[in-house]
């Protein structure tokens, strides 16, 4: 039986390990701290190396697209999941699927780099610190999967005489709370989801909450047409193919859309870039913050004073107590050698961002190391199926396709997540056969299409097919609407209490 080490035990993690059992492998999950979850974990304190929820934290996508491909949320969950009720799904996952015994919890994996009979036995040793005692053994592996993800390096620019200023300055991956921000003038610099999630929390105390964006955003609501969640309305494979051939077309389409709930280029928004070429932003709180004037948008900072910033284009300073970095991450794993993921120029060498190329055995994969519009657990998962498959010698990699991914190869890790997700089933056996659904089953065909890009459409068929996949496509709306109504749920919960009483007399 072939042995796999799995590093992390956050969302990618948990996958990793179900996907190496229904392969028939022995897996091992080190998890550096004393609980499973990784980032929807909440703690109290910064761990270097480990990105967490603050204690406001929602998911940024909705529960029916963020969930696993065989195990759909409760319908009485939220939508939009806080994060201990995220943790509540993926402990449900765990135990569901007896993934807890397979991890050895305060164990870190320093070094990961292959042994010296790698060309013959395509083996990997690890290197590991017991943080109970301090000790450091040693462990061989036919495999390695990698699923620390890529929120654990914090990247902090550089920015003009930052040295000279004198109050605190911290990273979003270290926010925990707000509290400590009462009454204190608060520099958030960055445009992304986590800077607008900072602002709009930060603000309900500070004194005055400044957002540095360089190139501005789309602001894209939760809460889309007829108040479904708006990514069960974007992420739609009939919008995929259209915007595919009228790349264009759809972008002012959606563009548009936006321009009616926000006028971007009047709150100081509105970027370069079309919408559906970068990472979404989604947040429905933040144009409130600015009309009423808690959350101010800057531009370019020119230069830092000691107790002051000045912006691009502004004479005046602005006094500032506490600037935060919410400026993304560095491609970077501290446990691998860069030559096993990456270029000296910064290139990702990772065929479609899990293996990586040059190596005579392709028994290391990277989990979770991508950025997309979409939900990266479904993501994960969907690599870790395939990357199980590969590990466990029941798939190969084609070597032609590999020699095409040299030439392709891409600073960014941004990944189109439709396409994405549809060449990673492809690679392990799932992908949808929609032209038979055409013909044999059109219902569930029209809502492959037109209905949101649930991750169930991926155990339709293919390896570890799941039976009630069709019904979980089906029953997904009510999942979403089963929430919103608790008159609803008395009236359902009435009517089946009254048929069990008529049957009851009736035998």
């Amino acid at each position: 039986m072939r042995r796999i080490a799995v590093i992390g035990a956050g969302t990618s993690g948990l996958t990793a390990i179900k996907c190496c059992r229904e392969e028939g492998m022995d897996v091992t999950c080190f998890e550096k701290t004393e609980n499973f979850g990784g980032r929807w974990r909440f703690r109290k304190h910064s761990i270097p190396g480990l990105a967490s929820v603050t204690k406001s934290t929602v998911s940024l996508h909705s529960k029916e697209m963020i969930a696993f491909s065989d195990f759909p949320p409760p319908k009485s969950y939220p939508n939009y999941m806080h994060h201990t009720k995220m943790l509540e799904y993926l402990q449900m996952y765990a135990e569901h699927f007896d993934l807890l015994s397979h991890i050895q919890y305060r164990k870190e994996v320093v070094q990961v780099f292959p042994v010296k009979d790698f060309d013959t036995s395509g083996k990997w040793l690890l290197k590991i610190v017991d943080l109970k005692t301090g000790q450091m053994n040693e462990q061989e592996f036919d495999g390695v999967m990698i699923c620390t993800g890529r929120l654990s390096q914090a990247y902090i620019p550089t920015t003009p005489n930052r040295e000279n200023f004198r109050g605190k300055v911290l990273h979003t991956q270290s926010l925990k709370t707000t509290e400590e921000f009462e009454n204190l003038n608060v520099l958030i610099i960055g445009s992304g989801n986590s800077a607008m999630d900072a602002a709009v929390d930060i603000s309900t105390l500070a004194k005055q909450v400044y957002l540095s964006t360089r190139s501005g955003t789309w602001i894209l609501p939760k809460v889309g047409p007829k108040g479904l969640p708006f990514d069960m309305v974007l992420l739609r494979r009939h919008f995929h193919i259209l915007k595919r051939y009228f790349n264009n077309s759809m972008n002012s389409f959606l563009e548009k859309y936006l321009e009616k709930k926000i006028q971007h280029e009047a709150y100081n928004l509105k970027p370069n870039h079309r919408v559906l070429d970068a990472p979404l932003v989604m947040n429905d709180i933040i144009p409130d913050k600015i009309l009423t004037g808690r959350v101010h948008i800057k531009g370019i900072i020119k230069k830092f004073e000691e107790n002051a910033v000045v912006f691009e284009g502004e004479k005046n300073a602005e006094e500032i107590d506490v600037v935060i970095f919410a400026t993304g991450y560095e491609m970077k794993m501290p446990l691998l050698d860069d030559k096993f993921y990456k270029t000296d120029q910064g290139q990702s060498t990772l065929y479609k961002r899990v293996f990586s190329l040059g190596l005579k055995h392709s028994t290391l994969a990277v989990i979770g190391f991508v950025e997309c519009q979409g939900p990266i657990s479904t993501i994960a998962e969907s690599q870790s199926r395939w990357a199980a498959r590969i590990l466990s010698g029941k798939l190969k990699l084609p070597r032609e396709d590999i020699l095409k991914e040299r030439m392709q190869m891409k600073v960014s890790v941004m990944e189109d997540y439709m396409e994405y997700m549809n060449e990673l089933a492809e690679e392990y056996g799932a992908k949808p056969d929609m032209s038979t659904f055409l013909f044999k089953d059109f219902y569930l065909y029209w809502l492959c299409l037109t209905g949101p890009f649930v991750s169930y459409q991926y155990r339709l068929s293919g390896p570890h097919k799941w039976d009630d996949a069709r019904k979980a496509i089906f029953e997904c709306y009510d999942r979403v609407t089963w929430p919103l109504s608790t008159a609803r749920r008395y009236s359902l919960s009435k009517r089946k209490n009254e048929e069990e009483k008529c049957l009851r007399q009736i035998f």
